[in-house]
């Protein structure tokens, strides 16, 4: 009979080696989701020193106001000056860093989405070495149901040889073993299972037929 290699190559080695390859990928997944959570903290971190720096301007700007608003009805604004140079001391220590934290965001989320491109790949990636797997693993079964047919195959044949035997007169008046009729599954027909068919005739792609 035609050999199937393809069914051959499904060992519990080969099985063994595609899950270690899956799972050596789902590391580089965790990896890279590890590498994206870092960026995003980052640029978390770099967009919330630009936001206090940009609440830092309004709130200097509504004490200018609040000065305008004291001078124009002569009240005293020597507290509200005070405070509006210690927000303004505030803000040039803020602007100082101002052009690196933009760039920092620039920065990161242009990362963030080489990450993103880079981890839908290896889902794409995974799905393959999660098709492996399964593919294996189902040779791996039909190897394993193959043997076992083998044997079964020899059992039915004995089996209806022994029930069917000039008539079965021994069976008159008495009970058959059967499995609930005799067209009943394996006692009828005990399937091959390959994984290449081609050029494979009918009668070899049974271990038993009636």
């Amino acid at each position: 009979m035609k050999s199937d290699k393809m069914l051959e190559a499904c060992t519990l080695e080969a099985l063994q080696k595609a899950m270690l390859e899956k799972e050596q990928h789902e590391k580089k997944i965790a990896a890279a989701q590890l590498e994206k959570a870092g960026l995003q903290h980052s640029l978390e971190e770099a967009r919330g020193k630009l936001t206090a720096l940009d609440v830092k301007e309004q709130a200097v700007k509504a004490l200018r106001l609040e000065r305008q608003n004291a001078i124009a009805k002569g009240r005293g604004y020597a507290d509200i000056t005070a405070r509006i140079e210690a927000g303004e001391q505030e803000l040039q220590d803020l602007a100082r860093g101002s052009s690196l934290l933009e760039d920092q965001e620039a920065a990161y989320l242009t990362a963030i989405q080489g990450c993103e491109a880079h981890l839908a790949a290896l889902a794409t990636d995974l799905e393959e070495y999660e098709a492996e797997v399964v593919r294996i693993k189902s040779g791996v079964l039909a190897n394993a149901y193959n043997k076992a047919a083998r044997d079964m195959a020899d059992i039915v044949q004995e089996l209806r040889g022994v029930c069917f035997k000039n008539g079965s007169y021994a069976f008159n008046g008495s009970p058959r073993p059967h499995g609930g009729y005799w067209g009943d599954g394996s006692l009828a027909r005990i399937p091959m299972l390959r994984m290449d068919w081609k050029d494979v005739p009918i009668e070899d792609a049974y271990f038993f037929r009636s």
